[in-house]
């Protein structure tokens, strides 16, 4: 019972808080991919990862269990981490450990099958404060393709610039990144003892220039963030009101922007402005959204106003179990927006919809090319998704099995796809005909977290994960980075 109580609190955690290389071949892990209808042939390394002798799973810290944001940043790749280190309540006080464990059940139990969102929101926000007091601070790292090399930039390495957490370990998620103006930014989760803050590197130094949630400690992470007509736009996880949208034209003044309704876009229920992007002059925001038999939600900002998108069916694309837009992306002149949809459900996968400013029209799921999760209803989230520059789209799941046989979950891990504008081909998974099975060959990689072009404009990718054993639960594995390069390539 004790371990199943884990188990389920420690998801709910991640998911709702969720979520020119030169290699040196011989010290890599390398798992060849051929994709004849492509015409492409790659191999995928692996550059964090236990198989990679120098730099070991979780940049060596075996609690870094996710990549969380990422982004280019003057011709490095920077990555920031999630990290989690669930022993320090469970050793340090076992009573509160089993009171939380029980409450993340009740909290799901409310909110899957009762329906009763008050009281789920409510445990929801008991146990959010957790994550700050489990966890030993996130990280950020940078890699230099030219050097092949990683350098810890946040973290309690030696070398490092600050120590891990930006010098509080209750930051827990290094949770989003974002070019602007010549900087780089960065936004943290950090639960409600301290709100979330966000913090400016201009590539020698760093500088906290938000801080306690925008002075709202419920604001308890940045979960959203993107550049639309000259100035920086952030959206954040709050479980009280409702998510809130804030901006700022030099980094340092910031304002909250006023939503239809009031905060959440004037309902409580839309707790994450989970997505954000930038289509046809106007900026999108996609939410989770708690409400019961609602679903998800899309509002577009033009610059003078807020409009509510109609989505097929309704809310949620017609399905309460989408209860989020995690991803959106601009390929081949349309917008395509992808769903994150509840890991107990046993109906339904992720699902991708394309949009073209008035049309919507199914592309993963509900009569698309592809059945949900694209065939697979494990893969709840379409946690990650790049445009590259070669014309692809790139889209990575993560796969959860809810009540396996003699667990609380499973997973075949998470699988990642590769869009040309006619077909989709599988990249990695158990399908793939190649190597590369589910979770790059690790089961325990149960999400591709974060995904990137890197170098720019070379059509490559790399891709961060989520790791843990959800069947043993040996939570601590630590995450893990691969990168796509062609074969002949000497790298």
């Amino acid at each position: 019972m004790g371990k199943r109580f884990t188990k389920v609190l420690f998801l709910i955690l991640i998911s709702s808080l969720m979520n020119n290389l030169f290699y040196k071949v011989g010290s890599i892990n390398e798992v060849k991919t051929a994709s004849k209808e492509f015409d492409d042939t790659i191999k995928w390394v692996q550059s964090i990862g236990d198989k990679n002798g120098e730099y070991p799973n979780g940049f060596d810290v075996s609690t870094n269990i996710a990549t969380r944001g990422i982004a280019v940043y003057k011709n490095e790749l920077y990555v920031g981490t999630q990290n989690l280190n669930f022993s320090k309540i469970r050793f340090t006080n076992p009573l509160l450990f089993k009171i939380m464990s029980a409450g993340g059940i009740l909290a799901y139990v409310f909110f899957e099958h009762v329906r009763n969102n008050n009281v789920a929101l409510g445990f929801f926000n008991l146990l959010i404060p957790i994550a700050g007091i489990a966890s030993d601070g996130c990280e950020v790292w940078k890699y230099n393709y030219s050097m092949d090399k990683w350098l810890p930039l946040v973290s309690d390495q030696p070398d490092a610039m600050l120590p891990a957490g930006f010098g509080d370990q209750r930051n827990f998620a290094a949770a989003v990144m974002q070019e602007f103006k010549g900087d780089l930014y960065v936004g943290t989760a950090a639960g409600l003892m301290l709100g979330c803050q966000l913090w400016r590197y201009n590539g020698t130094t760093w500088e906290r220039v938000a801080e306690r949630g925008f002075g709202d400690h419920h604001n308890i992470g940045v979960w959203s963030i993107t550049t639309f007509d000259d100035e920086l736009y952030v959206g954040t996880l709050n479980c009280r009101e409702g998510c809130q949208i804030w901006k700022t034209n030099d980094g340092e003044t910031w304002e909250k922007m006023p939503l239809p309704g009031g905060d959440g876009f004037g309902m409580k229920w839309n707790i994450y402005a989970w997505s954000m992007g930038v289509y046809n002059n106007s900026l999108y925001v996609g939410t989770l959204n708690f409400k019961p038999d609602q679903g998800c939600q899309l509002w577009r900002y033009n610059g003078e106003q807020w409009l509510k998108i109609s989505l097929p069916g309704g809310d949620g694309f017609g399905e309460k179990e989408n209860y989020g837009i995690r991803n959106m992306v601009e390929y081949n002149g349309d917008m395509y927006v992808a769903t994150a949809t509840s890991i107990f459900s046993r109906k339904q996968g992720c699902e991708i919809w394309r949009y073209d400013g008035n049309t919507w029209h199914p592309v993963i799921g509900e009569k698309g090319v592809l059945d949900d999760g694209f065939g697979n209803i494990y893969n709840k989230y379409a946690w990650s998704m790049v445009a590259t520059s070669n014309g692809k789209l790139w889209v990575g799941t993560s796969n959860i099995q809810p009540f396996g046989r003699g667990n609380v979950f499973g997973s075949t891990g998470c699988e990642v796809w590769c869009y040309d504008g006619k077909r989709w081909m599988e990249m990695v998974g158990d399908e793939s005909n190649s190597g590369a099975g589910g979770g790059f060959g690790n089961r325990c990689n149960i999400g591709a977290r974060s995904m990137i072009e890197y170098p720019e404009n070379s059509g490559r990718v790399v891709v961060g994960t989520f790791t843990l054993d959800v069947i043993d639960f040996h939570c601590f594995k630590g995450c893990e980075v691969w990168m796509n390069v062609p074969f002949g390539c000497r790298y």
